[in-house]
């Protein structure tokens, strides 16, 4: 008798990447990276500090700051 088993989980952002490209979403899944990897992870730092940035920003003027 065949077990059953529980299909993968799919992710919302798995999800919006194969919206967005599908076959960039075939080869990511067969472990294939992007070829601009390197610019990705620098936009990922940069956004993350700009949203440091916003919270500090916002707390300041929520403490009356400006």
């Amino acid at each position: 008798m065949a077990t059953w088993t529980a299909p993968d989980t799919v992710t919302a952002s798995e999800i919006a990447e194969f919206v967005y490209c599908p076959e960039a979403w075939r080869l990511a899944q067969l472990g294939h990276g992007a070829a601009n990897q390197p610019a990705q992870d620098e936009g990922t730092a940069h956004h993350a500090e700009k949203a440091n940035a916003e919270r500090v920003a916002g707390g300041s003027i929520a403490i009356g700051g400006c």
